[in-house]
């Protein structure tokens, strides 16, 4: 009798948890999403909710970081028909819900200008009381390749072995394909696509030419080119002649030209050593009389000064001492006589005039 009585009761309790069971349902979601840094992505999280579900509906995105120790931050998320935009520092303005409207079944999630710290799992969780349901997708953020540097290694002489270097920087793994432009690959080549190297052995003249090499990851590539250049040891040596020569050559004339301003700033140095000399020796020192040479006229002592004539004196142009024909003569009792030649020359005697 009591078996009787709770049969009924245990099929509608069994009901409802089946009507419950399936209420709200996320449909299915890629586990693993791939974009290239400053692309955009599309996060899919869409939902069917049925009659069962009756309460509000709210929808929240979170991310967990992909180092898996902090907790996940709430990036986005949707209650009471109105969007809360994100207030992290690093996203902000670069997340927004795929549709106007996220109650209509679509709470797929859009990132945009994407950077390689945007890399983690992304949890979207529905909630429309009595049901919820919450999906992960792990986004990968991945680095293009940088600009791969090109250059080549070794002596570029024929029978020598080069060796032509490529290197980028990315999200690995990286790898590096050689091509030569507009001729095939020499015979002796031999390629490494993981280090980016190009060895080739016993190198000729037919060698010579521009190679390219592309950088390539899972996102994006990138290229460079390195030119080869084979030629005989004579032009080497001829080449590295001509390079010792216009050092040396260069070497040459800076040495001409720090000898030009020693030999001036001591040219320089000499001449105020000199005018020091003479006003000293206007201030009234006297030396020891030397003998002078008569001067028929004041223009032989010193023809391209300029002079003022003071009836039997000249005066030069240096203030106080005054020239006559015999010679100068400063206040009248000391007499200078300046002989102009290579150098300034200074004469002095006690002949008073």
């Amino acid at each position: 009798m009591d078996s009787g009585r709770s049969g009924p009761a245990t099929l509608i309790l069994l009901s409802l948890v089946a009507g419950w069971s399936q209420g709200l349902e996320i449909l299915s979601a890629p586990e693993n999403v791939q974009a290239g840094d400053g692309d955009s992505v599309m996060l899919p999280c869409q939902f069917r909710v049925t009659n069962a579900d009756i309460g509000p509906l709210d929808i929240e995105w979170s991310r967990t970081p992909t180092n898996l120790v902090d907790s996940p931050l709430i990036i986005i998320d949707y209650s009471g028909d109105r969007v809360y935009e994100s207030q992290l520092e690093d996203m902000k303005g670069r997340v927004h819900f795929s549709s106007s409207d996220p109650k209509t079944g679509d709470a797929s999630l859009n990132i945009t200008r994407l950077k390689s710290t945007d890399s983690g799992r992304y949890h979207c969780k529905v909630k429309k009381s009595p049901g919820s349901k919450t999906i992960s997708i792990k986004l990968s953020v991945l680095v293009r390749p940088s600009k791969p540097m090109c250059s080549v290694e070794g002596s570029q002489e024929i029978g020598k072995d080069v060796i032509l270097k490529c290197s980028s920087e990315g999200t690995p793994p990286i790898t590096y394909f050689w091509t030569r432009e507009g001729s095939s690959m020499p015979s002796t080549a031999v390629a490494d696509i993981t280090q980016g190297t190009l060895k080739v052995k016993n190198a000729t003249e037919a060698y010579s030419g521009n190679y390219k090499c592309v950088a390539r990851n899972q996102i994006d590539s990138s290229q460079c080119f390195a030119k080869l250049a084979i030629t005989s040891s004579s032009n080497n040596a001829g080449r590295t002649a001509g390079i010792v020569i216009a050092v040396l050559l260069f070497l040459l004339i800076l040495a001409i030209i720090i000898w030009c301003l020693f030999w001036r700033k001591k040219k320089k140095t000499y001449e105020k050593e000199q005018s020091y000399e003479i006003r000293k020796r206007g201030n009234g020192q006297k030396r020891s009389p030397r003998a002078i040479t008569p001067w028929s006229s004041c223009e032989e002592v010193a023809p391209d000064w300029k002079i003022t004539h003071y009836g039997g004196m000249v005066q030069t142009l240096w203030p106080g001492i005054y020239k006559s024909c015999r010679g100068c003569m400063r206040n009248g009792n000391i007499c200078f006589l300046m002989i102009i030649t290579s150098q300034s020359v200074l004469y002095n005697c006690n002949i008073e005039w």
